[in-house]
């Protein structure tokens, strides 16, 4: 193990946060992909663009959404404590030593 080169500690196929899942990467490059086709058709009035006539259903969407990202969020936030507490009674252990 050698941590001198931290380009390759983020690009390696394992355990990398970049190269994570593969899926998931693949999965939001789709949807961003169709997200910014409809932007494009509803731009350019285009024939073939949705017509929505109430924004309800994308109303409720996006607080679904944001619902789920602030859960997340949340939860790593509670995690980044829980560390930091646990790095915080490390030190304070060894510094009784």
């Amino acid at each position: 193990y050698s941590n001198r080169s931290h380009i390759r500690l983020v690009f390696q196929l394992k355990g990398s946060v970049v190269f994570g899942d593969w899926r998931q990467i693949v999965m939001g490059l789709f949807l961003s992909a169709v997200s910014a086709g409809l932007h494009y058709l509803i731009e350019s009035e285009s024939r073939f663009a949705p017509r929505i006539t109430h924004s309800y259903g994308l109303h409720t969407l996006g607080v679904l959404v944001s619902f789920a990202v602030v859960f997340r969020v949340n939860l790593a936030w509670g995690r980044y404590w829980e560390a930091l507490t646990s790095v915080h009674g490390m030190y304070s252990k060894w510094g009784d030593a």
